[in-house]
């Protein structure tokens, strides 16, 4: 393992036939090798082997070898060609490109492939990293028996514009997407029932996408930076959305509706340039909504104020804290009034908040998040601190104009 990893100076080498396994990472980030022959004797190459090797340019793989690991080739840039020889029995190889025996699994994909893929119908699985970062990728075709898409297949394709997924695919996987820059459009059929975490992440050109009735779960960073995805609705099927899902979106929904079932992760609508009203469904036990603003149940905690709201706010009575995050960036708003029931402001409350220019905090408050009013340039606090008994978490007061403790 690792043997000769991070030997940027090595061009080639020798590998005698003695030798039976390449271990994990042996030759990881030997970014001045262009090639290398892997004898008859080898029947395992380890995880990770040949990662970042971004010189080398093709890879024979002998009859002999019976476990190719996870993420061998991961970030070989250059790497135009795989072949297997034809009398192993457990890979093969068609145009370049590494399969099973049999064909039905799709394992990787040179990165130096340029325009159209068309999968084989024989394949049922597409790998982890299988087209990963194939940037000259213009068109992938894959064919309806396929019903596994591995984590981060097609991450890194910045070139692809669209893409079918065929509908006995019933999981769409963690990262399958990420950063396809180029993919505007893209349909999931009614099989999906989950879409995984950072699936659709950094999608910056994606403006349509429909989440289909079928779909109960939605990770963490989902659609995050999704910057121009517009008319977002999500189905009343959804029991779960995850952290910063829709997070960083500029041309989005004015409003968002959350459906009764729905359980929101931390973050989950911040960054949201254009939206203006989160609706909650009035039979959601976990969450409520007020003026456009999300609440717990209760109404106890503040949740999430969106991030077009501007002008003045007043923080109901009842409400005990400020979550994290809360008004984050929220540069319209010009004036806060904070009641004497809250008790705690989370991290990241207020921070940005540059259009703020004064806030009191009563005396109740015993707990001043991380960073809370960080980048608040022109706002003046006042604090009352008759009880000393308010804790201040680092950097919550940064860049901010004044504060000033009443003791």
């Amino acid at each position: 393992e690792s043997a000769f990893s991070w030997c940027s100076g090595l061009k080639n080498i020798e590998i005698p036939s003695s030798v039976t396994s390449i271990g994990d990472y042996a030759f990881s980030v030997c970014k001045g090798l262009t090639s290398i022959k892997i004898p008859s004797s080898v029947t395992n190459i380890g995880d990770y082997a040949f990662l970042d090797c971004t010189r080398l340019k093709s890879i024979k793989i002998p009859s002999s070898v019976t476990n190719i690991g996870l993420r061998t080739f991961l970030y070989c840039d250059s790497i135009r060609n795989i072949k297997v020889a034809s009398s192993n029995s457990v890979y093969s190889s068609e145009k370049g490109i590494l399969y099973n025996k049999n064909k039905t699994e799709l394992i990787y994909v040179p990165k130096r492939r340029i325009g159209e893929v068309k999968i084989p119908s024989s394949v049922i699985s597409i790998g982890a990293n299988a087209f990963s970062s194939c940037s000259g990728l213009t068109h992938i075709e894959i064919p309806s028996g396929v019903t596994s898409i591995g984590d981060e297949a097609f991450s890194n394709c910045s070139s692809l514009t669209s893409i079918e997924i065929p509908s006995s695919v019933t999981s769409i996987r963690n990262n399958v997407f990420e950063n396809c820059v180029g993919l505007t459009s893209i349909e999931i059929p009614s099989s999906v029932t989950s879409i995984g975490n950072e699936a659709f992440s950094d999608c910056r050109s994606l403006t349509d996408i429909k989440i289909p009735s079928s779909v109960i779960s939605i990770g963490h960073y989902a659609f995050f930076g999704c910057y121009a995805l517009k008319n977002i609705e999500i189905p009343s099927s959804v029991t779960s959305i995850g952290n910063n899902a829709f997070g960083g979106i500029h041309d989005g929904s004015k409003v968002i509706k959350i459906p009764a079932s729905a359980c929101i992760g931390e973050g989950a609508f911040k960054y949201w340039g254009d939206l203006t009203i989160i609706n909650v469904s009035t039979d959601n036990a976990i969450y409520s909504s007020m003026d456009g603003v999300l609440y717990d149940k209760n109404k106890t905690e503040l949740i999430c104020v969106p991030l077009a709201m501007n002008g003045k706010f007043d923080v109901p009575s009842g409400v005990t804290n400020i979550g994290v995050g809360a008004f984050s960036l929220c540069m319209g708003l010009t004036s806060i009034k904070i009641p004497s029931s809250v008790t705690s402001i989370g991290d990241y409350a207020f921070n940005g908040c540059s259009g703020l220019t004064n806030i009191k905090i009563q005396s109740g408050v015993t707990s001043i998040g991380s960073r809370a009013f960080m980048d608040c340039e022109n706002l003046e606090i006042v604090i009352d601190n008759s009880k000393k008994n308010v804790t201040v978490g680092e950097d919550a007061f940064k860049n901010c104009k004044s504060v000033k403790f009443l003791k």
